[in-house]
């Protein structure tokens, strides 16, 4: 649950866009922002894991998973600074369920 509030976090998901969006136009910026992301995958993969050991979700490796979350973070991030939420309330709602379930087992 931790990890995915952390993911989901509007204002981590704003930073990583902007990281992107930085790297691309200031390439020898590039390869620092590629090893910090590469090196917080770990830690996150590390968090998952240990939270997935026991549970199979929908047979869904925890490094798709993990991209998983964070893909669907980004993109609520973008489409809420575009004024855009339609889903995202029941989409967010599901994930919620989700995770108390899996906790609960």
């Amino acid at each position: 649950a931790n990890l995915w509030r952390l993911t989901a976090d509007p204002r981590g998901a704003a930073v990583t866009v902007e990281f992107a969006a930085l790297s691309h136009h200031r390439k020898a910026l590039r390869p620092a922002v590629a090893a910090y992301a590469e090196r917080f995958r770990v830690k996150q993969m590390q968090a998952l894991q240990g939270a997935l050991e026991d549970h199979d979700i929908l047979g869904v490796p925890p490094e798709a998973a993990l991209l998983l979350m964070m893909g669907l973070s980004q993109i609520i991030g973008i489409e809420r600074n575009l004024g855009v939420t339609t889903g995202h309330k029941l989409t967010l709602a599901f994930i919620e369920r989700a995770i108390r379930g899996i906790e609960s087992d």
